[in-house]
């Protein structure tokens, strides 16, 4: 292009009207555009550029405006507030005012990353206090070998007043591969689309608002790299089932970070996933409709993602879902960590391998460190005769690998009715290989851990038959559960659990428990070790420990239990080491206890030191201020 033709273009640009400037095409710019690289300026040198050019940015404005700002002729200029276009050096407000840049005497003014402090590019930063670049080396949606330039919907003629239809202004914004800049109220009226690599950037409480119902706000299949930060996304609800219209509906898709955001007034589940992977879901806020679909769904395959440091208090079906649905589905690697949850109807965290699809694998999921709470279970179930038999604050199905660790998890299952599906605090139902471990549980309406296998669904080898035997072992460790209206933990149709270093106080029920309940299939639990937790103060038993064959109990603390310190109602069981103390019963031994040993066991201040109506061996045994130290024969 002439040099003749370009000055035209540059004094069309900085004299027409900003509205009718916000109009022109942004492709009969783009092809003169090079990318500015200024890596320092001052008042006495000056960056170039071949083009007026439209910048959002941050200056070293660390100080407030002490050592660095810019000026008009009417005073300070507010770069947080109005737009500023850079030519040739030189920096002017939207108006067409020269802005003067201040400096202070060896000051350097760098515009820079506010996180790292790297030097960034004109195009590359934008106004306020939010990195639209990497900001944590999770959020790299994008940022690899590429910087992004920004515009905004304002330059498509958007209005964003909240009112006016911007739908065809922001998609012009979208389809011209830039990265979009919103700082206002922008109301739609049909699906936005990102493009692959592109960036949704909102400051001010910017917000996106779809008007139309039963359609999600952001739609994309195939698209990669995409990052959605610092925006309000408000949809149309409806609560007609199936449910329908997401916040942001992604499939086929990888690598895209979404943080930072409000998601509002949702029906559907506000971000929904499938076939996805390495979706990097942090720090947003979640308030849809009550009785919503959920707030973060991931369905199908799905690997490395992260759902972190959310909040999610609305009170949708369930908080966040990650759920195999056909066969050939693969999950592997996903993190759910250190969010706020509550108020859920059905559950908080569910991660579900979908059982109808034999040929589908979900494993090595880690759950840690979120708070749950107030989980109310109060769905009907129309296959279990409309009961409700939901309300776990953590759902496991068949889930191979996981790991439940550093969560609080208190007050669910409050309007449950039914023992199906797993009602505990933290409930695992056919999964084989597992880590329960230093979790807080409290005040639950049913069992504070829930671990069973009815049908033996886990993976294992000869299933449904009583020679079944899972592939690895349930841990159950280090948690500390209480005020629970039922057991603390309870086992149920499961082989293969170890529980362990537990704290287990003031339940309603039992501390710790075991049974069976399917005894077609299960005659009794195999492999069960009981070791080293202090289980104290519970309604019923320390631990009541029924149809675990040849089971072990080592170390610990059964004292102060309304009932029994330890009740065996299993037969070879192996008893050593522990304390029972200030128990109605310290052991008692039914009719089912046969062959059972007790060794070096600490008997003291219970009513009955060790009842048995069967034979049993002891050795090395400690029995002291009991009132009656041993009752053999008794009757049952």
């Amino acid at each position: 292009m002439n040099r003749r033709l370009l000055f035209k273009q540059v004094l069309a640009f900085l004299f027409v009207s900003p509205l009718t400037r916000a109009k022109v095409s942004l492709q009969d710019y783009k092809s003169n555009l090079f990318e500015l690289i200024p890596s320092l300026f001052s008042l006495n040198n000056e960056m170039n550029s071949s083009l007026r050019y439209k910048i959002s940015f941050i200056v070293d404005a660390n100080d407030d405006r002490k050592n660095v700002y810019f000026k008009n002729e009417n005073g300070i200029f507010n770069i947080l507030k109005e737009d500023v276009y850079f030519d040739r050096g030189v920096f002017y407000s939207t108006n067409g005012q020269a802005l003067s840049i201040y400096v202070r005497p060896n000051t350097p003014a760098k515009i820079y990353n506010r996180e790292d402090r790297s030097h960034k590019f004109v195009s590359d930063v934008y106004l306020g206090k939010i990195d639209t670049t990497t900001s944590s080396v999770d959020e790299k949606a994008g940022s690899a070998g590429k910087f992004h330039k920004f515009i905004t919907p304002e330059y498509f003629g958007a209005t964003g007043d909240g009112i006016t239809d911007d739908t065809v202004c922001i998609n012009e914004a979208i389809a011209s591969g830039y990265s979009v800049f919103y700082s206002a109220r922008y109301l739609i009226s049909s699906s936005i689309s990102p493009v692959n690599n592109q960036k949704f950037v909102g400051v001010n409480n910017a917000e996106l608002i779809l008007l139309k119902p039963k359609t999600s706000l952001i739609k994309t299949k195939g698209v990669s790299d995409v990052v959605i930060k610092g925006l309000v996304l408000t949809t149309h609800p409806t609560l007609s089932k199936p449910y329908n219209g997401s916040c942001i509906e992604i499939e086929d898709a990888k690598g895209w970070y979404i943080g930072n955001n409000v998601f509002s007034n949702y029906g559907a589940s506000a971000i929904f996933c499938r076939n996805s992977s390495e979706m990097f879901i942090y720090n947003n806020k979640f308030a849809g409709s009550k009785g919503a679909a959920g707030d973060v769904t991931l369905w199908g395959s799905t690997c490395q993602s992260k759902i972190k440091n959310n909040t999610m208090l609305s009170g949708s079906d369930s908080a966040i879902i990650i759920q195999t649905i056909v066969d050939g589905d693969f999950c592997s690697d996903n993190l759910i960590q250190d969010n706020n949850i509550s108020n859920c109807t059905r559950y908080g965290i569910v991660v579900y391998n979908n059982l109808s699809s034999k040929k589908s694998i979900l494993r090595n999921t880690k759950v840690i460190g979120n708070k749950i709470y107030n989980i109310l279970g109060q769905v009907e179930n129309p296959s279990v005769h409309n009961t409700k038999t939901y309300g776990a604050g953590i759902y496991v199905l068949s889930a191979e690998n996981i790991t439940i660790q550093y969560n609080e998890v208190s007050k669910c299952n409050l309007l449950t009715n039914s023992s199906t599906l797993a009602p505990g605090c933290i409930g695992l139902n056919a999964t084989s290989n597992a880590i329960v471990s230093d979790n807080i549980i409290s005040d639950g309406a049913y069992y504070g851990i829930f671990i069973g296998d009815a049908l033996q669904q886990g993976k294992g080898s000869n299933a449904n038959s009583p020679d079944f035997i899972p592939d690895g072992i349930v841990y159950v460790q280090r948690n500390r559960i209480i005020n629970c209206k039922r057991d603390g933990i309870f086992i149920i149709n499961k082989h293969s659990v170890i529980i362990n270093d537990n704290m287990v106080e003031g339940n309603q029920g039992c501390g710790i428990s075991t049974s069976v309940s399917n005894n077609e299939i299960y005659h009794s639990m195999k492999n069960i070790t009981i070791a080293n937790n202090s289980s104290c103060n519970n309604k019923l038993d320390g631990i009541n420990l029924s149809d675990a064959y040849c089971a072990r109990i080592s170390g610990g603390t059964y004292s102060n239990n309304d009932r029994c310190g330890i009740n065996l109602t299993s037969f070879g069981t192996e008893v050593s080491l522990l304390q029972c103390q200030g128990n109605k019963i310290g052991i008692s031994i039914s009719d089912k206890g046969m062959k059972c040993r007790i060794e070096d066991c600490n008997l003291t201040s219970n009513n009955v030191g060790v009842l048995s109506v069967v034979p049993y061996e002891e050795r090395g045994c400690v029995l002291s201020k009991n009132k009656l130290s041993r009752k053999l024969n008794a009757s049952s």
